[in-house]
């Protein structure tokens, strides 16, 4: 399991554990009749994402931005999903500090929903590192169909 990180402005997740294991970044593995304390730590201490996509041509959609909050592009856990503003910009705020994988494609053509697993995209992600109270401010190219080969 993957525990999902939602929260509202001032508040972020600062760390999350499972009978002492700790789940931020990665995947909780339980065994039959297994317990333990969940317990989820926030903080005012989060950090910011706000980002500018850099399209190879403007064809007037809306390009997808995923971030993914956990783990690796081979075993993403938690991906937030966000839509660019009509000027190419994003915001993500209420993170907890930590790296960031980002990547951004285009709505525009139908026979591409999308990449067929982040892994498959990994070379393309903005990696972004953001520490506690950092507003960092990133560029991240729009990618398509051609572009999905590692």
């Amino acid at each position: 399991y993957w525990t999902l990180t939602r929260t509202e402005e001032p508040f972020c997740v600062d760390s999350i554990t499972f009978g002492g294991r700790a789940l931020l970044q990665g995947p909780l593995t339980v065994s039959a009749g297994e317990s333990g304390r969940f317990d989820v730590a926030l903080s005012t201490e989060c950090a910011q994402i706000d980002g500018k996509l850099i399209m190879p041509e403007q064809d007037g959609s809306y390009p997808i931005v995923a971030l993914m909050m956990s783990g690796t592009p081979d075993l993403p856990g938690d991906v937030l999903e966000l839509t660019s503003g009509d000027d190419g910009t994003f915001s993500a705020a209420a993170l907890a500090p930590g790296r960031y994988f980002v990547w951004a494609w285009s709505q525009a053509d139908p026979g591409f929903p999308g990449p067929e697993s982040l892994a498959s995209v990994a070379n393309l992600a903005s990696v972004v590192d953001v520490a506690k109270w950092q507003h960092a401010v990133i560029q991240v190219r729009v990618f398509s169909s051609g572009d999905t080969v590692k």
